[in-house]
């Protein structure tokens, strides 16, 4: 989510374009969007957008870490925790002092209000998900969404420091096969725990970053597999059938969407799907960008979307929340809701990426040492 939406275009070090991604994000967040809006009813694995994001913003960030490190000969801390900085905090103010201000005047959000002022220290401090991991009837009211970015958040202040200790140690094929590993555990953890039918227990299945982390750990395990061409056979491959595979994650990602019903024993298991069909299709984007699956995820108005999908996902939840308090006209009430929710959510995240966040991108692409597209 919130690391993928930071640039138009995604460029590597290396010189890859990978517009398409843009449009990957705008399917991701429309997804999270339809399912909170619960219309169209028969959209019901919207859920799994989030672990769409997860399997992005690891494999570029990871991608990009790589590349500093090819050459630099290491990764300037400082300047990634800045970048990360000014991608992330403008759009989060904006959205913390809209909440506080939405819960206070409007008097139909009085049962967020308390949710949502108690969970202020925790989203500011990016621990939000461990919240409500501990309380399945706990959230953060208006910035209950704020959980996915928690989880992102945590995994970067750790994962910089340890690529750059593992890159000294192992080969990025090694590095890559232990990341797949305890990607692996985790999903079997989360599949074993899944059947215990706890719905306190389920909380912390789905916002546990020790458990919902490993989208995160597979897309940075492709970008360094991918960074070096590991298992050249296997990529040869791929890059000889790019649009039968992402195709193939498509359709992976579209089953999840129609069939993913959001409940206890199935939910983890339909997040894992989602999972490995993102890889299959960042896998087929990354061996053929010029590709008709790239070129249709590359269309302008879903890079549009794209580019402006994190305040989308920040603020959509909020709103949806606000308009389910205003009374409206009987007929067609779920179509009307629906389409006044994505209005006021496509205005709020354009003007937020217009005045709010462009003028610190400016400041954050000066930070780059890899100048050209870091997310």
């Amino acid at each position: 989510m919130s690391d993928t939406t930071a640039v138009p275009t995604v460029r590597s070090a290396r010189g890859h374009r990978w517009p398409a991604f843009d449009g990957v994000r705008a399917l991701a967040v429309l997804a999270v969007m339809t399912f909170h809006a619960d219309y169209p009813t028969f959209l019901k694995g919207g859920y799994v957008g989030v672990d769409v994001f997860f399997v992005l913003s690891g494999f570029l960030i990871t991608w990009l870490l790589t590349a500093e490190h090819d050459k630099f000969d290491g990764i300037s801390y400082r300047k990634f925790y800045s970048r990360r900085a000014f991608r992330l905090f403008p759009a989060l103010v904006a959205l913390i002092i809209g909440a506080v201000v939405l819960v206070l005047a409007d008097g139909g959000l009085a049962n967020e209000r308390h949710l949502t002022l108690v969970g202020l220290p925790f989203v500011i401090l990016y621990i939000g998900n461990w919240k409500v991991a501990f309380g399945s009837v706990v959230t953060l009211g208006l910035l209950s969404i704020t959980w996915s970015l928690a989880i992102e958040e945590q995994y970067y202040i750790l994962w910089p420091l340890g690529l750059t200790a593992l890159l000294r140690r192992m080969s990025r094929q090694r590095i890559a096969l232990l990341l797949a590993a305890a990607a692996i555990a985790e999903q079997l953890v989360r599949a074993i725990l899944g059947f215990s039918n706890s719905v306190y227990l389920n909380g912390w299945i789905d916002k546990s970053t020790l458990t919902h982390t490993d989208g995160l750990l597979l897309g940075s395990a492709l970008a360094l597999w991918w960074s070096e061409r590991l298992g050249s056979r296997i990529w040869h491959w791929i890059e000889q059938n790019a649009t039968l595979v992402s195709l193939g994650g498509l359709a992976v990602l579209a089953l999840v969407e129609l069939a993913g019903v959001s409940k206890l024993h199935t939910t983890d298991l339909w997040v894992t799907v989602a999972v490995y069909g993102t890889l299959l299709l960042l896998a087929g984007l990354v061996t053929g960008p010029a590709g008709p699956v790239s070129r249709v995820l590359a269309w302008r108005p879903l890079q549009w979307i794209g580019k402006r999908s994190y305040g989308m996902y920040l603020y959509h939840f909020g709103i949806i929340l606000a308009v389910l308090t205003i009374h409206l006209p009987n007929h067609h009430v779920h179509f009307v809701r629906f389409v006044v929710e994505f209005a006021i959510t496509f205005v709020v995240a354009a003007l937020s990426y217009r005045f709010i966040e462009q003028p610190f991108l400016v400041r954050k692409e000066r930070l780059a040492r890899i100048p050209a597209g870091t997310p």
